[in-house]
């Protein structure tokens, strides 16, 4: 059972890159009200059937973009910067979510730490959770988000 829910992550996964690999998230950092995506677009690529639906995206935060509100750069200890992620078509009731690191732009000062996860899963959207700790300096982070779940 295991193998059969990693493969169909995977290919969820994969699915996000060669559906649309421009699609941006409607985000919004959890510590501000700017929206910031990559491009104008604010695209979800989605995926639905009558009983089941597939969406996906991009994100981007980083230092160049937030300055006032980045804190993975500076620092030392655990930081975490949290985003919200809405979804374009609400599930009926919280669906799965996948999460991935795509780019990242860090120091070479110090060691590489980072964590990407998805919490606080609702119908509507999730928050998307960044970390580092100890030295780590993190300039700016790309995800890719993939959520599915039944609709009836």
């Amino acid at each position: 059972m295991k193998k059969i829910a990693w493969i169909f992550s995977l290919i969820l996964c994969l699915a996000t890159f060669w559906v649309s690999p421009s699609a941006q998230a409607d985000v919004t950092p959890a510590q501000t009200s700017a929206a910031v995506a990559i491009d104008e677009t604010g695209e979800i690529w989605k995926l639905s059937s009558p009983t089941f639906t597939s969406q996906g995206g991009s994100v981007y935060h980083g230092a160049y973009a937030e300055p006032k509100i980045w804190n993975l750069l500076n620092g030392s200890g655990e930081r975490k910067f949290i985003t919200h992620v809405y979804f374009e078509e609400p599930y009926q009731k919280p669906p799965t979510v996948i999460v991935s690191l795509t780019g990242m732009d860090v120091s070479n000062v110090s060691n590489l730490r980072i964590m990407v996860s998805p919490i606080n899963i609702t119908e509507t959207g999730f928050d998307l959770e960044l970390q580092t700790w100890a030295d780590s300096q993190i300039v700016s982070l790309w995800s890719n988000w993939t959520a599915f779940g039944n609709n009836g």
